[in-house]
């Protein structure tokens, strides 16, 4: 799922950036809309490529963003993205965008919103494709969260049919259960038995 969340932000870095710089020509030169490729062309477009890319990837990692995978909520991860963004598009600004040689200092502004405008999207858009994606799997249970009950005695088997029960799922996968400390075994109906309380440690670096 890691891997997922960098392609899809290695993507809307690409998009993004390939975007701002064609609106910065097209600022310059507006008929450059009819001839792309001369804008594709331009070596400084792969060279900001090269700079950018390790740039937003370091930032994301730096705030989390590929941590904690399976724990996602799309809006938490909306919120952190246009933070980051905004935080991001600062240094840009001073160190790429600030450059330019425009005919209005409004244009700098202008420069800046879009940047900001167009990253923000499609690292958001992305992200929220793939964020469902992991949501749906964890609620159908084709991804989860191996877990292990610790006891076997009723209240054991109420927690289990109760985290089973729910809908849509928690996405908790259950591997077995240790016996407590009283002999109950109540959960051997429902689950294997993985040994005991005093093996916890072991039973979990197992499994």
């Amino acid at each position: 799922q890691v891997i997922k969340y960098l392609l899809g932000d290695l993507f809307a870095i690409l998009l993004a950036w390939t975007l701002f710089f064609i609106y910065r020509k097209y600022s310059v030169s507006p008929n450059i809309h009819l001839n792309i490729q001369e804008a594709l062309a331009d070596l400084n477009l792969y060279i900001g490529w090269l700079v950018i890319i390790p740039y937003w990837i370091f930032l994301y990692a730096i705030y989390g963003a590929y941590r904690k995978i399976y724990r996602k909520a799309r809006l938490t991860e909306t919120i952190q993205t246009f933070f980051v963004t905004f935080i991001g598009i600062i240094p840009i600004f001073f160190v790429l965008i600030l450059d330019d040689e425009v005919s209005s200092y409004t244009l700098y502004t202008k420069y800046a919103f879009v940047a900001f405008t167009l990253h923000f999207i499609s690292t958001a858009f992305m992200r929220f494709i793939i964020t469902s994606n992991t949501a749906w799997k964890i609620h159908k249970k084709i991804i989860g969260f191996k877990t292990i009950i610790v006891g076997s005695d009723d209240n054991a088997v109420a927690i289990y049919k109760e985290i089973e029960g729910l809908r849509p799922s928690s996405g908790n996968l259950f591997v077995g259960y240790v016996n407590g400390s009283h002999g109950h075994d109540q959960l051997a109906a429902f689950l294997p038995s993985l040994g005991t309380y005093d093996k916890l440690k072991e039973v979990v670096q197992t499994h």
